[in-house]
């Protein structure tokens, strides 16, 4: 590939540091002021779900909701698990995560200054094995996703001038849930790229 006069060019991504711990501790506190059910009710209807390898495909969101309640019932998820989940399938899941790839300050908060300007996909695998379900969430944004080319050269400015500014983020999360409701964290990867 001729890269001549090309400044940064790059097809390499960096795999930030992720404090699983952190996501751990996150999902299991108390998030009942965060109105997780609202927030899915309105997130399922811009993301891709799939429940046991079947793609939740209804137009509007209320009945892909409901798909999404019968499917989790017909796999026996209990109560405190379907919670869990509902909890995890939302956006909210990427901003904890966010805050997992960022550098505690001295008194133990984390300022979230990961950014990535652009717009993003979102899709929520959900699976049964033995009682315990997986969720594999994935938030991929990308400078090129509906791309437009009157604001590249600011955007491409931006990512250059801020530290924590990227061209694409690539979050994925592997997370199991007991029977009990406990979440923990099987797999993470927070992938960034900055070449523009």
């Amino acid at each position: 590939m001729d890269t001549d006069g090309v400044e940064n060019f790059s097809l390499t991504r960096k795999n930030l540091e992720v404090d699983s711990q952190y996501i751990e501790q996150q999902l299991m506190a108390d998030r009942t002021s965060e109105n997780l059910q609202n927030q899915l009710t309105i997130d399922i209807g811009r993301g891709h779900y799939s429940i046991a390898g079947k793609a939740l495909t209804e137009e509007s969101p209320e009945k892909k909701l409901e798909n999404f309640n019968q499917s989790l019932d017909a796999l026996g998820c209990t109560a405190l698990q379907k919670k869990a989940i509902m909890e995890i399938c939302n956006q909210s899941i990427f901003g904890i995560a966010m805050g997992a790839a960022t550098k505690p300050d001295s008194q133990g908060e984390r300022a979230i200054t990961l950014v990535c300007p652009a717009a993003q996909n979102v899709s929520y695998d959900i699976s049964c094995d033995n009682g315990e379900f997986r969720v594999k969430a994935q938030c991929y944004k990308d400078t090129a996703i509906n791309f437009n080319a009157d604001r590249y050269a600011e955007t491409s400015e931006l990512i250059q001038e801020i530290p924590d500014a990227y061209k694409s983020m690539d979050i994925q999360l592997s997370l199991n849930i007991k029977p009990s409701g406990e979440i923990t964290a099987e797999g993470l990867n927070f992938y960034v790229n900055k070449s523009v």
